[in-house]
């Protein structure tokens, strides 16, 4: 992880986080993510085959036109 990602982002709200507890660092943010049900990126696990990546490379979808979209942004390697 690395700063600005979220911990939802992360899925750590379905391991790390007690939303029954009492007080804690970022609990009205995070409160505020779960009332609104979604956040708006996801921090995955990729598999790359056959290359190296670098951190901070683009990922991006041909989409069925042939146009290319940014998927998000490699941020470990």
């Amino acid at each position: 992880m690395a700063a600005g990602i979220l911990p939802p982002e992360a899925r750590l709200d379905e391991s790390a986080i007690d939303y029954h507890k009492g007080c804690y660092t970022g609990q009205e943010v995070i409160s505020r993510l779960r009332s609104v049900g979604q956040v708006n990126r996801r921090l995955e696990r990729l598999t790359v085959r056959g290359g190296m990546v670098e951190p901070g490379w683009a990922i991006v979808v041909r989409q069925s036109d042939g146009t290319l979209t940014n998927a998000g942004i490699i941020t470990s390697a």
